[in-house]
C-alpha cells in the first residue's frame, strides 16, 4: 500500500510540474502571437506538425501559429484545472490496485503469515551425483524400454500377418 501511494504521489507531482511547464510555454506563445497580431489559427500550409503517438501535436516553435485566442483558452483551462488525475496515464490502474489492497482485511484468507522454522544451511561437502545409482537406473530403464519395444514389434508383426491371412482368403 505504501509503495503504491509513493508511486501515485510521484505521478501526480510529475503531472503538476508538466502542467506548470505547459502554462509557462503557453504564456510565451501568447506573447509571441500577440506581438505579430495573430488572433485566429494560421491557415499556413507550412505549419510544422510533429506526431507523438497517434495525435498530432504542434511543436513548441510553432504553437504561436494557433493564435492568441486559442492559446488563451487553453491557458485558462490549464489554470482552472484543479485535478490532473484524468490526464495521468496509468493512474487508474494504480488506484484500482490500491483500492483492492485497502479493502483486504487482516483476517482474510488471502493473507497468511509465514513462519520460518529452519533457515537454509549450506552443506559442508558439496552434493555429488551417485554414479552407481545413475548407471543402475539407466540400465533398468533401458531394459524396460527394450522389452516394451520388442512387444510392440511383435504385436505389429502379428497384426500384419493377420491382415495378410485375411486378404488371402
Amino acid at each position: 500500500v505504501q509503495q503504491l501511494n509513493i508511486e501515485i504521489d510521484g505521478l501526480r507531482t510529475v503531472a503538476e510540474q508538466d502542467r506548470v511547464n505547459r502554462i509557462t510555454r503557453l504564456k510565451e506563445d501568447i506573447l509571441l502571437a500577440k506581438s505579430i497580431d495573430l488572433k485566429a489559427p494560421s491557415n499556413s500550409t507550412n505549419l510544422i506538425i510533429t506526431y507523438a503517438g497517434e495525435a498530432p501535436t504542434h511543436t513548441s516553435d510553432t504553437a504561436y501559429l494557433r493564435g492568441s485566442l486559442v492559446l488563451e483558452a487553453e491557458l485558462a483551462l490549464l489554470k482552472a484545472r484543479e485535478n490532473n488525475d484524468p490526464y495521468i496515464e496509468g493512474l487508474p490502474i494504480l488506484n484500482e490496485q490500491l483500492a483492492v489492497l485497502k479493502n483486504l482485511k487482516p483476517g482474510d484468507k488471502l493473507l497468511r503469515l509465514a513462519a520460518i522454522d529452519n533457515y537454509a544451511v549450506v552443506p559442508e561437502t558439496p552434493v555429488k551425483p551417485k554414479k552407481l545409482l545413475l548407471i543402475l537406473l539407466g540400465a533398468v530403464l533401458g531394459l524396460i524400454l527394450g522389452v516394451f519395444g520388442i512387444l510392440v514389434k511383435e504385436w505389429w508383426m502379428r497384426s500384419a500377418l493377420d491382415r495378410k491371412a485375411v486378404n488371402s482368403l
